[in-house]
C-alpha cells in the first residue's frame, strides 16, 4: 500500500458533553474549519460518521472520504486525537499497536455499517463494554486527562 495521503477540512456543527475525556464535534454544511484531518485512501461514503472515543469526537463529512486498509490518522483538532496502526479486523476483533506517547483515542464505529463496503474494511467497532477497549481506556485515562488539562477552551 502507498503512504500516499490526502487532507480533508472537518467542520463543527455543534459541541456538548461526551464524557469525562472531551466532547461531541460534528460536521455542518457551512461553518468554519476545525482542524485538517490526514486519512489515508481507500472509499468511506458521503455522510458516514467517524466516531472517535476517549475524547469522544465525531466527525461528519460530507464528502467522500479516503480513508486507508491501515488506517492512521495522525492528527484531529490540533493533533489531540492520534490513532496508530488500526489494521483489518480478524477473530472478531481489531489488531492495534498503539504506544503510550501516541495513543489518544480510536475508532470505534462507522455509521450503518461495522464494514466499509468496499470490503477493505480497516475498522471494527469496539463497544465500552469490550475487554480491548476496557483494557486500552484503562491504560489512556491518565494521558487523556493530562493531556485535555492543558487544552485552551474554544468559544464556538
Amino acid at each position: 500500500m502507498s503512504g500516499r495521503r490526502r487532507r480533508i477540512k472537518c467542520y463543527v456543527e455543534q459541541v456538548k458533553d461526551f464524557d469525562e475525556y472531551g466532547v461531541t464535534l460534528m460536521k455542518q454544511e457551512r461553518g468554519v474549519p476545525l482542524a485538517r484531518c490526514l486519512i489515508p485512501e481507500t472509499d468511506l461514503e458521503d455522510g458516514q460518521q467517524v466516531v472517535v472515543a476517549g475524547i469522544g469526537m465525531i466527525e461528519r463529512f460530507q464528502q467522500t472520504v479516503p480513508l486507508g486498509l491501515r488506517a492512521q490518522i495522525d492528527s484531529i483538532s490540533g493533533g489531540v486525537v492520534k490513532v496508530d496502526n488500526i489494521y483489518d479486523c480478524t477473530a472478531g476483533g481489531p489488531i492495534l499497536n498503539p504506544t503510550s506517547n501516541r495513543f489518544v483515542g480510536m475508532i470505534t464505529s462507522i455509521e450503518k455499517d461495522s464494514w466499509l463496503k468496499s470490503g477493505r474494511a480497516s475498522f471494527c467497532p469496539l463497544t465500552l463494554s469490550s475487554p480491548l477497549w476496557i483494557k486500552i481506556g484503562q491504560a489512556m485515562q491518565r494521558y487523556l486527562a493530562e493531556r485535555l488539562r492543558h487544552l485552551p477552551v474554544q468559544t464556538l
